[in-house]
């Protein structure tokens, strides 16, 4: 794996007394190099939050996981379409 973030447990959260569910969520990407993960790792951090995501570049598909609510996975990969790259949800 690339980029040596820890993903943390999948768990819950609570925001204004609304209870989050959050979960390990896979894509298949285009990103392939460090450099490429240099690029996204601001915007990573800020919308999942630093040690929630990683790539795996040894992977065919250049997984990409996140501890992150699944109902937002939409968003994340259309955030990362943005930047050039294809994101594709695998689960």
């Amino acid at each position: 794996m690339v980029g040596n973030y820890r993903m943390n447990v999948p768990k819950k959260q609570n925001v204004r007394n609304v209870e989050v569910k959050m979960e390990i969520s896979i894509f298949r990407t285009s990103v392939a190099t460090e450099t490429n993960i240099n690029e996204l790792r601001a915007m990573l951090d800020i919308l999942v939050g630093a040690g929630n995501w990683n790539f795996d570049l040894e992977d065919v598909d250049n997984i990409l996981r996140v501890n992150y609510p699944p109902h937002q996975n939409n968003f994340l990969a259309n955030e990362l379409r943005k930047y050039g790259f294809v994101c594709i949800e695998l689960y």
